[in-house]
């Protein structure tokens, strides 16, 4: 990660605006991004304007860096003052940026939409909310977020994702007319991205908790007035059925063999355990052979350890032809 420093001319910016910044392009000069604005948002870069690139003008080297190549932009200066600090723009124009900026280059297969996911998820920002030192978001803390690993099928999966969200935000902004439809598409967008992102860190439930209630009220950056972080697939509770199969002693404990309805990885009849403590004192006598349980269940799970159970509670008497289908 490198950035272009904003004092990188050798004659005074106060006094020289007109000859190191332009609206309009000039020669010697290059789109880039000088302030870090309110129009600064996820994924898109908005607004642009023109920097002298004039190696007769510079202090340092960083116009050398590799400005045309895809990259991400990052903000050094933070756009929020608390939770949410470092957003991450995908730049294919070649622009420069001011030290305002981080210039992001993908080193190995690692995408450029992967990298921008991971800056403007959750994970990202509540470590440099957490650990911050400073004013700015610093270079040795961005190379201390969390990574996790990812499967080249999940690499793909973020990356369509990305692209998707770019391409109906692009057209949001071309088609203000339309910013119902597209605003709302680009929401469920991002909030299948976002849960997709999440559960590639594989959390525990208490954690992803405590993630999701740190920035309970805090508005994202970007277009979608979003105050809320939602749940990974993986961790996200549904009201389900459960049929209980039987109920059999394990040492001083009771366990519970049951089937979790809307969980099983296709095989509908998957036999899962849980110990019969988590249900409400008052109704573990009636739990039986054959009895039905109401519960909150993360049916997205992918293995039976991870399955969790919340507000169990005796569900009534199911139809016959339920009971048909599930016998």
């Amino acid at each position: 990660m490198r950035k272009f420093i904003e004092e990188w001319s050798i004659i005074s910016l106060k006094d020289n605006e007109d000859k190191l910044f332009s609206e309009v392009p000039r020669e010697g000069f290059v789109k880039g991004l000088r302030p870090v604005t309110s129009e600064f948002e996820p994924y898109i870069t908005r607004t642009s304007t023109y920097l002298n690139m004039n190696p007769d003008v510079m202090l340092y080297e960083a116009y050398k860096l590799p400005w045309n190549k895809p990259k991400v932009l990052a903000n050094a200066a933070r756009i929020g003052t608390d939770r949410w600090l470092i957003a991450g723009a995908i730049d294919e124009q070649g622009l420069v940026c001011t030290q305002n900026f981080h210039g992001i280059w993908p080193t190995d297969s690692v995408p450029i939409e992967v990298i921008a996911a991971l800056l403007n998820g959750p994970i990202a920002n509540a470590f440099l909310s957490i650990n911050r030192t400073s004013r700015h978001n610093q270079v040795r803390m961005l190379q201390q977020i969390p990574i996790p690993k990812f499967e080249p099928w999940q690499f793909h999966q973020i990356v369509s994702l990305v692209r998707e969200y770019m391409a109906t935000r692009e057209q949001w902004l071309s088609q203000p007319e339309h910013a119902k439809y597209l605003g709302g598409s680009c929401k469920g967008i991002l909030g299948q991205l976002n849960g997709e992102l999440l559960g590639l860190y594989n959390l525990s439930m208490e954690a992803e908790r405590e993630l999701i209630a740190y920035f309970e009220g805090y508005k994202r950056p970007g277009p979608i007035p979003q105050t809320q972080v939602k749940p990974s697939p993986e961790k996200r509770l549904y009201g389900t059925l459960i049929r209980v199969e039987d109920v059999r002693g394990e040492g001083d404990d009771k366990i519970v063999n049951a089937v979790v309805m809307g969980w099983g990885g296709g095989y509908p009849d998957q036999i899962i355990h849980f110990p019969l403590a988590l249900v409400p004192q008052e109704i573990r006598e009636k739990v039986s052979q054959n009895s039905y349980l109401l519960a909150k269940v993360n049916i997205g799970a992918r293995e039976a350890k991870d399955l969790v159970f919340e507000d169990i509670e005796l569900a009534p008497e199911p139809r016959q032809e339920l009971r048909d289908k599930f016998a």
